[in-house]
């Protein structure tokens, strides 16, 4: 009986040493795995802290490429309003300066047109003048030759 019982406590401390060392590499497989477990979980913290990041970044760059952007196309606006100002500025000029001109024109048209009205009364009463000197060289050319037929018939 002896080795019955010598095999039995082996037996019995076999299984208990197998189910220690099988505990022991159970829980250092579980601790082993808890740890990679949490360093997988602060691996992904880390990426979503990243990524986190990099979305701030993008994002950041993203307003400052739409400032800029704003900020060109402000200035281009501006730059256009400026130069309609100046194209406002020059045509108004020109109007100015094409009505000043029709005012002078329209003064020179109408001492232009006094002169000519008073050329005109001039010219008239040269007319006038010349029809009564017709007329009276006619008369005396009618006199002279009613004298010259008297003169002819007397004589």
């Amino acid at each position: 009986m002896t080795p019955l019982i010598v095999g039995i406590v082996a037996l019995s401390t076999g299984i208990a040493i197998g189910f220690l060392i099988r505990n022991n590499m159970a829980l250092a497989t579980a601790t082993a795995l808890e740890r990679e477990a949490d360093q997988k979980v602060v691996q992904a913290d880390q990426k979503v802290v990243q990524a986190q990041e990099e979305a701030a970044q993008t994002l950041r760059r993203a307003l400052e490429d739409a400032k800029e952007e704003g900020a060109q196309i402000r200035k281009d606006a501006e730059e256009d309003v400026r130069a309609r100002r100046d194209e406002i500025t020059r045509l108004e000029r020109r109007i100015s300066e094409t009505e000043d001109e029709l005012r002078t024109r329209t003064h020179k048209l109408d001492e232009r047109s006094a002169e000519l009205a008073e050329r005109d009364q001039t010219l008239q009463q040269v007319r006038n003048l010349l029809g009564q000197f017709l007329r009276a060289r006619r008369e005396v050319s009618d006199d002279v030759k009613r004298q010259l037929q008297e003169l002819t018939t007397c004589g």
